[in-house]
């Protein structure tokens, strides 16, 4: 009988000590570095990192914290991959655009006037484009977990010269971001020149640029009415010019089945904030441009479809570097507009 007792007493304990383990387990908390691409007071920044940031901390009911390193703390736009992958930051937002020579089939968000949408739809549009598997795939083998992204909205023109059709284009030396822009400002008939963000007031203002590419809130944020009296809005953004969110591979393989999917639902949350709240803040920022005098110009839609059939030829070179996975994106694109 005492032994009988003594194993009762034995086994409870041991379930006591095993509830206790997993309690603990349960309740681990995380403190991750974010390394943020934007400066903190940014719409971009706002919508796409803090958002996230607060969601991930409120669903997790605080079991993953931040710190937060904003507007290139910790890397610079063209080393932010690596700043991930290797460790320097656990999670962090990096343009796509940059990488595309890198990882190539992720270009199709910027194949040019791909987006044919208004800017709610397009910004739908390019998230559900980089969950596809060809695109969400193509970043593992460089030690990062593509958690997802936004677009940042449409993609213009801000010129120190008029410009209203193709053939303005003509000689003007403009700032882009990655290969895809570059190619397309030359088929446009432009010059490509390529700059880092924080130099492009600079080159404007000595005449080194003629005229540079951003979104409606960067270019505003940069100042770019101080240095150009233009801005061209196509009727279809220029390209999809994404945003992403990563972590890195062995901090996301690391955390529990229940945080990971605590992270994934900050994110679909995160995305259609980004269509509620981007599409007023894109036109806030187009009214503030004008205020601060610059002439608008906003493309119409059949000039526009002039400038999308001279850039068919990077859509050609592109798909034939990239083969099918690029085509599948594509196709995917062109079903949702019910162009396929």
């Amino acid at each position: 009988m005492r032994k009988i007792f003594s194993i009762g007493v034995l086994l409870a304990a041991s379930l006591a000590l095993v509830a206790v383990s997993a309690g603990a387990a349960t309740a681990q908390t995380y403190t991750f570095k974010w390394a943020g691409r934007y400066s903190k007071e940014s719409v971009q920044a706002k919508t796409m990192e803090q958002y996230f940031m607060s969601r991930v901390t409120e669903l997790s009911k605080g079991r993953i914290k931040w710190d937060y390193y904003p507007h290139d703390q910790l890397a610079g736009m063209n080393q932010m991959l690596d700043a991930v992958a290797g460790g320097t930051a656990d999670f962090g937002m990096l343009i796509p655009a940059i990488y595309t020579g890198k990882i190539p089939v992720i270009g199709a968000q910027d194949l040019p006037f791909l987006f044919d949408a208004d800017v709610a739809g397009h910004i739908k549009l390019a998230a559900a484009m980089m969950a596809q598997p060809e695109y969400k795939n193509s970043w593992d083998k460089f030690g990062v977990k593509l958690i997802g992204g936004d677009s940042q909205g449409t993609q213009a023109f801000y010129l120190k010269q008029p410009l209203t059709k193709l053939e303005d284009f003509k000689g003007r030396k403009i700032r882009s971001a990655g290969r895809m822009q570059s190619e397309t400002v030359k088929a446009l008939g432009g010059a490509a020149q390529s700059l880092a963000s924080h130099e492009v007031y600079l080159a404007l203002q000595t005449g080194v640029l003629d005229g540079t590419m951003w979104q409606p809130d960067s270019a505003v944020e940069n100042r770019i009415y101080e240095v150009t009296k233009y801005a061209i809005i196509p009727a279809i953004s220029v390209s999809g010019y994404t945003t992403a969110r990563i972590a890195n591979a062995k901090v996301w393989n690391s955390l529990p089945a229940d945080l990971q999917k605590i992270i994934m639902q900050a994110e679909q949350d995160t995305q259609k904030n980004s269509i509620k709240t981007l599409p007023a803040a894109e036109e806030e920022a187009i009214k503030t441009l004008e205020a601060k005098g610059m002439h608008i110009y906003r493309v119409p839609r059949e000039e526009n479809l002039r400038w999308r059939d001279a850039t068919r030829g990077v859509w050609d070179a592109w798909l034939k570097r990239v083969g099918a996975p690029g085509k599948a994106l594509v196709d995917f694109v062109l079903k949702e507009l019910g162009q396929k």
